[in-house]
């Protein structure tokens, strides 16, 4: 569901390293927010912090890959697996932890 790669583009004074991660559920009409997804999205964001630390890119793209979405949300049909304490418990720790990534990448 995310797709990583980093793009040089052309720019008047040289050129921008891009890094661009896309987000594209398979199999789904949108993009939707499950453990495989936290998995991979967190690869990509310690992917993209070595790379920034060893400045080699110039700025990060996050984009979709699905033409009317950007993400709809957690996945219900998952989530529904986790009813109950120890099943709010796990999902509070998923959320909390995508929320984390999405912070490193501020």
């Amino acid at each position: 569901p995310v797709h990583c790669e980093i793009l040089s583009l052309p720019i008047s004074k040289g050129t921008v390293r891009v890094f661009v991660i896309c987000l594209n559920t398979p199999d789904s009409s949108q993009n939707v927010i499950d453990r495989n997804f936290a998995l991979e999205f967190g690869k990509a964001v310690l992917q993209l912090k070595e790379l920034a630390a060893n400045n080699e890119i110039d700025m990060v793209v996050i984009c979709s890959g699905k033409e009317n979405t950007f993400i709809a949300g957690a996945d219900i049909k998952v989530e529904l697996k986790y009813i109950g304490v120890h099943g709010s418990l796990r999902c509070y720790s998923d959320v909390a932890k995508l929320s984390f990534l999405f912070c490193v990448l501020e």
